[in-house]
């Protein structure tokens, strides 16, 4: 499920905004689920994940991204992992304000 985010996103930004809510939270979730994992590259790829949701959202909803990152990974390694996931998130927005 981890490599549909990307598509899936693209359909969410497209619902009207009373399913986008939602729909955003349903897809992000499959992405933390993917962070949880003790697997590395599952990890990995989950992190890709959430670095294609919050380019599609904007910066915008980096304060919102962030925030539900802390509340969902909060015990043991996976402080680490939201630590490294919410700086993957920011270089994904930074590389996306140097291509415009």
């Amino acid at each position: 499920r981890i490599p549909v985010i990307g598509v899936m996103m693209h359909i969410v930004t497209h619902l009207p905004p009373e399913d986008f809510a939602t729909e955003l939270m349903r897809v992000f979730m499959m992405a933390v689920n993917g962070l949880q994992d003790r697997d590395a590259e599952h990890r990995r790829s989950a992190r890709q994940a959430v670095q294609r949701i919050i380019t599609s959202l904007g910066a915008a909803w980096l304060v919102w991204l962030l925030g539900e990152l802390r509340t969902r990974l909060c015990r043991g390694y996976q402080v680490s992992v939201c630590s490294a996931t919410s700086l993957a998130a920011l270089q994904a927005l930074a590389a996306l304000g140097e291509d415009k």
